[in-house]
């Protein structure tokens, strides 16, 4: 839980508007393209647009210590 209250007080660069702006994960709103760089945390639950050899570590999450490869696969339509 704990993981996750840092991660809200966390920075995000998001396009809006066409627009490039830097907010507070806390101020996310669905339809938020967020722009991330190596290093960076991620700020919210997400689906990927578009990556380049993309892994993540989930560990302050799930515990686990291996980084996840993340890819931008489709989704079926009824996904929420």
């Amino acid at each position: 839980m704990e993981a996750l209250q840092k991660m809200a007080q966390t920075a995000a660069r998001v396009l809006r508007g066409g627009k490039e702006q830097k907010i507070t994960a806390r101020e996310l709103v669905p339809g938020d393209i967020i722009i991330l760089e190596a290093g960076d945390v991620i700020p919210a639950d997400a689906r990927l647009l578009q990556h380049e050899n993309l892994a993540i570590k989930e560990a302050a999450l799930t515990g686990e210590s291996m980084q996840e490869e993340k890819s931008p696969a489709s989704l079926p339509e009824n996904t929420p």
